[in-house]
């Protein structure tokens, strides 16, 4: 692997630990938003996909 690659690679690795360790702290006020927004365990409706043409 050239060093640029391994670069790139290792640039994209942190980002994603980053974004990990936002998320973790962040996830209360998510979790509190989505219920809020009625984001629960309904099933969504099919928008009338099984309606007869």
């Amino acid at each position: 692997m050239n060093d640029a690659v391994r670069s790139t690679a290792l640039k994209a690795l942190s980002q994603a630990e980053q974004n990990l360790h936002w998320l973790d702290g962040h996830a209360p006020g998510i979790a509190k938003w989505l219920v809020e927004q009625q984001f629960g365990d309904d099933v969504p409706g099919d928008n009338g996909a099984s309606s007869p043409m």
